[in-house]
């Protein structure tokens, strides 16, 4: 049984030959005029593959440039009322990827009158 596999193995491998290739000339030596015309058919396919390519390497950037990491700066003045001050806020806040959590860390620096409350 082993026999009859392998002699029907050789039989479908020595009926199987190469296809001619469209592109080489007659004498199966790859000219240039050849690699030219073939170039014009297929160059408007090559330029739409690397515009799809080139969207989706900025389509990955424009991804991870939600997680990158924020500089705010605020400042607020009260100069009616009792308590006349002003403050400055400058914090960083970096986004992460596991449930909306951000990490931040601050400074705050006041000047005038405060309440105590």
């Amino acid at each position: 049984m082993r026999y009859i596999g392998i002699f029907f193995l050789l039989a479908f491998v020595s009926g199987v030959k190469a296809q001619e290739n469209p592109i080489w000339g007659e004498d199966n030596i790859l000219h240039v005029n050849d690699v030219l015309a073939n170039l014009e058919k297929a160059y408007p396919i090559v330029l739409v593959a690397e515009n799809a390519l080139s969207i989706a390497e900025y389509s990955i950037l424009e991804a991870q440039g939600a997680f990158d990491a924020q500089w705010n700066v605020k400042t607020a003045s009260n100069l009616t009322g009792y308590y006349r001050n002003n403050h400055v806020d400058t914090y960083v806040v970096k986004p992460t990827p596991l449930w909306g959590l951000e990490f931040f860390a601050g400074y705050r620096h006041g000047a005038g009158d405060f309440a105590v409350y």
